[in-house]
């Protein structure tokens, strides 16, 4: 049986990747990858998310109206 890789609640694991209160900014953050990212750093507690990419703003701001 393989291992969960879901850290558990008081895990030291918490505190060490913790971005609560922090503020990220995500390169190339509207799709794939970058938007994965954004989403786990909205889930890790970051206070806030900013997002650049070249042709970002329609992709963003569906982004801000689904969260």
């Amino acid at each position: 049986m393989a291992p969960s890789l879901t850290p558990r609640k008081n895990s030291p694991m918490n505190d060490l990747f913790s971005l609560s209160g922090r503020v990220a900014l995500i390169t190339g953050g509207s799709r794939g990858i970058g938007r994965m990212m954004a989403e786990g750093f909205l889930r890790a507690g970051a206070a806030r998310v900013y997002i650049t990419a070249r042709k970002a703003a329609d992709r963003v701001l569906r982004m801000a109206e689904e969260a």
